[in-house]
């Protein structure tokens, strides 16, 4: 039958579990783990997403957080090598950190996280005890270490006489930490990923504004010649809506048909740059004929596959109904060079 404390630590990894974000996980986990290893002052440190530094991501007994951040190069902090070695100790010596020269006695607390790709090697236990021989810094029995596990961070918290050496408060404490970090590092990790999805979201919405604003027809198609994307003026050429009338309808289809054909010729002879340029099609709200100048490059992906991307140049609304020049045809200065000519009736 599980005690009273394995009901403590089952309710507060469930209470982690349901968390709205990181910040709020952290700051309940650092509260409940000060109560758990009583003591007044504790701070959380995690690696940042470069995997470079240790940051302060919560804090506990402080009005403001102090300002650390420890360099995972600068294995003489004996807060670093407890978090790369991702073994607990305890130390009654100042520490080497101005801002948490107050905390003696202290403990540190290793965070862990399941081993990927990114993650920091662990530092051997040997080389820990090598570069810290100090007698004011003593290793701590901890919970074995799970299996795959690569360090994450570490949790300071200052000693005091409840949580000395073999207390049930440090004792629970330890498992507290070895039970929740990887839940944290998850969290985080999530985090980081919706960070990241919403930063590349808007900057696709920033470049699709600024696609749909050129008034030339920009149309991306895969290997197979199907369009994976395009802007609003090639949509307006090619796909229909809803409450289209007959004829424009008819319009759309014919350019369908001649897009589809330039496409086949261009693949015939053997790619773009041996292929036509030239692409005839029909202005479907006015019916007059439209003559565009193709231009196509071929982009890289990431993944080695490669696709095609085709920009259609067409004409600028002042020049589509009634051309200027003396030939019938009239120029459009854009970002594409495009070109019109009025039907033969117009």
């Amino acid at each position: 039958m599980a005690g009273p404390g394995d009901r403590r630590i089952a309710g507060l990894l469930s209470a982690l579990a349901e968390a709205p974000d990181f910040d709020s996980t952290a700051s309940f986990f650092l509260t409940q783990l000060a109560e758990i290893a009583r003591t007044p002052r504790a701070l959380l440190l995690q690696f940042d997403a470069a995997r470079e530094n240790l940051n302060i991501v919560a804090s506990v007994g402080f009005e403001t957080p102090p300002p650390v951040v420890l360099s995972i190069g600068d294995i003489g902090s004996p807060i670093v090598v407890a978090a790369l070695t991702m073994r607990a100790m305890r130390g009654t010596a100042h520490l080497p950190h101005r801002a948490l020269a107050h905390i003696v006695p202290w403990i540190a607390l290793p965070l862990s996280q399941p081993r990927h790709r990114g993650t920091i090697e662990p530092m051997p236990a040997h080389r820990g005890a090598e570069l810290l021989t100090t007698s004011s810094i003593t290793f701590l029995e901890t919970p074995e270490r799970l299996l795959g596990a690569a360090p994450a961070g570490v949790v300071l918290i200052q000693g005091t006489e409840q949580n000395g050496e073999g207390s049930d408060a440090l004792m629970e404490a330890l498992d507290v930490v070895t039970l929740a970090s990887p839940l944290l590092a998850r969290l985080m990790s999530l985090e980081d990923a919706r960070e990241t999805n919403d930063r590349l979201t808007q900057q696709r919405d920033r470049l699709t504004l600024m696609v749909d604003s050129l008034p030339d027809p920009v149309v991306i198609m895969n290997a197979a010649n199907d369009i994976i994307a395009q802007n609003s003026r090639a949509g307006r050429l090619l796909h229909a809506r809803d409450d289209d009338s007959p004829g424009r309808r008819r319009a759309l289809e014919l350019n369908n048909l001649l897009f589809t054909s330039f496409l086949s010729k261009t693949a015939m002879m053997g790619g773009p740059q041996s292929g036509p340029r030239e692409l005839n099609l029909v202005d479907p709200d006015e019916g007059y004929d439209l003559l565009f100048e193709v231009l196509r490059t071929h982009s890289e992906r990431a993944s080695g596959r490669r696709t095609r991307s085709s920009p259609c140049c067409a004409t600028s609304p002042t020049c589509g109904a009634r051309p200027t020049s003396s030939n019938g045809r009239c120029s459009a200065f854009g970002t594409l060079r495009s070109r019109c000519a009025a039907n033969a009736t117009g």
